[in-house]
């Protein structure tokens, strides 16, 4: 096989780099794997080793495709796993535990899920999907706090059996291992093109995002009062979401993003102080006579991230998930 005809296999075009080239092998390695597909007839066997046979050449041979500064060369315990699993991201040792990988790939024009791999991954928006890592968390949360609970002495586990104790310690502990499996800054340039460069080189993206009250709400007649153009500020925090007020620190609610990946990025980079937030109202939209109770406000969100990422501390994160189990 010549490189040519292994670009051809993948559906290489001039220019990929390293990890469009994992990412387009991943996607045809699920169209065709005969264990995805309960299939093992010889003509599925014979084009899923092709297509094995085209990424390995191209792996393993210098300059078959340019390489992009954060590219990286897979080793060889890699390329020779890769023949045998459906999953080719690399392993962060430092995280708490193994978690199950799920993908999506289609069968004569059906979506199927199926799992991939179990190790320690770190979430990339490029292989996997948000809605399966969410699952492969929320998977993850359950395992644990049944290993907790079985563990646990039974003063430790006192009052922890009750459901609303439980759902309680779910939605903590999901919070927690969202945050602790992802690299923000990573994720959020992997979601999201950003829209220019500061003369720090500090990247800028823009999302849409909106406010929303009815009647019933405490700031419903703050965010009625708001009008086109005006400011308004982070107050802080608050469940994982960012509560929002006016210059003069009236209260507007949550700010709700057009995607949830978002925010999963965005509430760590803020936390931890490597982005700066900046929202202007764009529309407001009142009650109407035709029976709309509710007011919303469309906001443009512009969000400064830091150049460099700040230290993780893995050890600090394992602790705190932890204190949460027990």
């Amino acid at each position: 096989m010549t490189i040519s005809q292994a670009k051809k296999i993948l559906g290489i075009s001039a220019g990929d780099d390293i990890r469009t080239v994992k990412l387009k092998y991943h996607r045809l390695i699920a169209r065709y794997h005969p264990d995805a597909l309960g299939d093992t007839s010889p003509e599925l066997l014979s084009h899923a080793q092709l297509i094995n046979e085209a990424y390995h050449l191209l792996q393993t041979t210098p300059d078959a495709f340019a390489r992009t500064g954060h590219a990286k060369d897979m080793t060889s315990a890699e390329t020779t796993a890769s023949s045998h699993s459906l999953w080719h991201q690399d392993l962060t040792p430092e995280l708490f535990a193994e978690r199950d990988i799920f993908i999506t790939h289609e069968i004569y024009g059906e979506s199927y899920v199926s799992h991939a791999a179990t190790g320690r991954y770190l979430w990339d928006p490029e292989a996997e999907d948000f809605s399966l890592f969410l699952k492969s968390i929320n998977l993850l949360c359950t395992r644990l706090l049944d290993q907790s609970e079985t563990e646990g002495s039974a003063s430790q586990m006192d009052g922890m059996f009750s459901e609303e104790a439980r759902l309680r310690r779910h939605r903590r502990l999901f919070h927690a291992l969202s945050e602790h499996y992802m690299d923000p800054h990573d994720c959020l340039r992997k979601l999201a093109d950003p829209v220019k460069t500061d003369s720090e080189g500090r990247l800028i993206f823009r999302f849409r995002a909106h406010l929303a009250a009815t009647r019933f709400d405490d700031h419903w007649q703050t965010l009625c009062s708001l009008t086109s153009g005006q400011l308004v500020w982070p107050h802080k925090l608050q469940d994982n979401r960012i509560l929002v007020r006016t210059e003069d620190g009236r209260t507007l609610g949550h700010l709700s993003l057009e995607k949830d990946a978002y925010y999963l990025c965005l509430i760590p980079l803020l936390r931890k102080k490597q982005a700066q937030v900046r929202m202007q109202i764009l529309e407001i939209f009142l009650p109407n006579s035709r029976g709309v109770s509710g007011t919303r406000a469309s906001v443009d969100l512009s969000v400064r991230m830091n150049r460099e990422p700040s230290s993780r501390d893995r050890a600090a994160e394992v602790q705190q998930i932890r204190q949460l189990l027990f």
